[in-house]
């Protein structure tokens, strides 16, 4: 049997159990809707016919749910299927996904005044100092974190998407501990991390973003895109990106909201959880009372030009968040799988005006494919 059709038949089962599990969910959202919006059998129609250039039959039901939360009935909107099946494998080179979203090589090709500081990287296995030195007997793993932080954060190099895969750590007297009170040590990251991550700084956040949940690091979430015809690149999707009281981290899988960005950086009126549920208020906080978000200009053009640096990749979702001296910090770049949900449940259709020229393109382009694990 020849490689090449085990790498379809694998393929294949993948993409059967992707699908099954995010029609699920998405039946799931839209069953709990408070409020549905009727959308005329036209524009289904008219929806079919923009997704079926992709040989594809879509779901009427994240049309439906996407519409229904944010009163924007508009056919462009593209199902999660469809995004992850056949559009990101084509507009990213998923080869060299792995190796471009490494959380410890941020520091070999990005401006290092934008990255939180690292004080010690596992990198297959090996440990390192910030500097890139090997450490061949590491005994202390404090002995490389600075004395006078009082927080830090552990995270995997890779697939640390959702919240997964991130830790904090707080100092007690000698110890750093988390909240299921483990100690710190090497035994701890080898049994819990295995390799491939990295101990960096916690960052204190700006009180402009801070006030919206204090226990999280809040953070600016970009979807930029290049495009296929003129290789600009454009800012497609932003969402400010909230955590739940007493969560350290953002992420709607976590517990965490999403409220829309419109362009001149001003919060929209409203805010959605991973389950479509909407929020005028979160915290104290009324949306619409909101003031642009500070130094939104200025992250969205340093996306934009950090883009342009990603020759094979032309989605990116961008983690931004500013620190209590106000500095923009870089928390991470996502070149696949990028979560789509919360963008169309605030904002409206992912692509916009840039819709056909992207399902064109995908139709003459072939996808990549790269599965691969260990055993």
């Amino acid at each position: 049997m020849k490689m090449s059709f085990i790498k379809k038949i694998i393929y294949n089962l993948i993409a059967i159990r992707n699908y099954l599990s995010l029609s699920k969910k998405i039946a799931l959202i839209y069953r709990s809707l408070p409020f549905k919006i009727e959308i005329a059998p036209e524009q289904f129609g008219i929806h079919r016919n923009i997704w079926g250039r992709l040989n594809s039959k879509p779901n009427l039901k994240w049309y439906k749910t996407y519409a229904s939360i944010n009163q924007i009935d508009d056919p462009r909107y593209i199902t999660e299927i469809d995004y992850y099946n056949k559009v990101e494998p084509v507009l990213n080179n998923r080869t060299f996904s792995e190796a471009y979203c490494d959380k410890n090589f941020y520091h070999k090709y990005l401006d290092k005044n934008l990255l939180p500081d690292v004080y010690l990287r596992n990198i297959h296995g090996v440990y390192y100092t910030v500097e890139y030195k090997i450490i061949n007997n590491l005994s202390d793993v404090d002995y490389y974190i600075p004395k006078e932080a009082n927080k830090i954060i552990v995270k995997k190099a890779v697939d640390s998407g959702g919240g997964h895969g991130v830790d904090l750590f707080t100092k007690h007297e000698n110890a750093w501990i988390n909240k299921d009170g483990n100690v710190l040590t090497r035994k701890y990251l080898e049994q819990i991390f295995i390799k491939n991550f990295l101990i960096q700084e916690y960052i204190d956040q700006h009180p402009f973003y801070i006030r919206f949940n204090a226990s999280s690091v809040n953070t600016v979430r970009l979807l930029t895109y290049r495009s296929v015809k003129d290789n600009e690149i454009y800012l497609l999707q932003a969402v400010l990106r909230i955590g739940s009281p007493g969560s350290f981290v953002d992420n709607q899988a976590s517990g965490g909201i999403a409220c829309g960005i419109e362009s001149g950086g001003k919060p929209n009126y409203f805010a959605v959880n991973k389950k479509g549920e909407k929020f005028e208020n979160y915290n104290d906080i009324v949306f619409k009372d909101l003031e642009p978000l500070f130094k939104y200009k200025e992250i969205v053009n340093i996306a934009l030009t950090i883009a342009k640096a990603y020759h094979y990749h032309r989605l990116l979702g961008f983690d931004f968040c500013i620190d209590i001296t106000g500095s923009i910090k870089l928390i991470e770049i996502n070149n696949k799988n990028n979560e789509i949900n919360f963008y169309q449940m605030n904002n409206g259709p992912l692509f916009k005006d840039y819709t056909n020229e992207i399902i064109e393109y995908c139709t003459r382009t072939k996808k990549t494919v790269c599965i691969d694990f260990d055993i």
